[in-house]
């Protein structure tokens, strides 16, 4: 094993379980709240993409474990996943004033 190997395996344990689960959930939310406005019932658009997202987790944290460089794939993850809450709270806001 490489210097500071088991402390890049806790990193990367990390980066697989918490940034995959928050893309995941990110993915989750903003597709739910496109498909409700879209016209589909709020139930159904949940349930959608709540089988959804095991796929989606399961790519995300597959691509974490397979990529060599973990800081770009934590900004990814993290990243991407705290943008697409964000859009979908939003989304979900204006379709509540409406």
């Amino acid at each position: 094993m490489v210097a500071g190997g088991r402390g890049v395996l806790w990193a990367r344990a990390v980066v697989v379980i918490v940034f995959a689960y928050g893309f995941a959930w990110g993915v989750c939310a903003l597709g739910a709240v496109l498909l409700a406005r879209a016209g589909m019932a709020r139930s159904e658009a949940v349930m959608v993409f709540a089988m959804a997202g095991f796929l989606v987790y399961l790519v995300a944290a597959l691509w974490a474990i397979a990529t060599r460089r973990l800081l770009r794939t934590a900004l990814v993850l993290g990243g991407g996943g705290l943008l697409l809450t964000l859009l979908a709270r939003v989304l979900a806001q204006h379709a509540g004033a409406a």
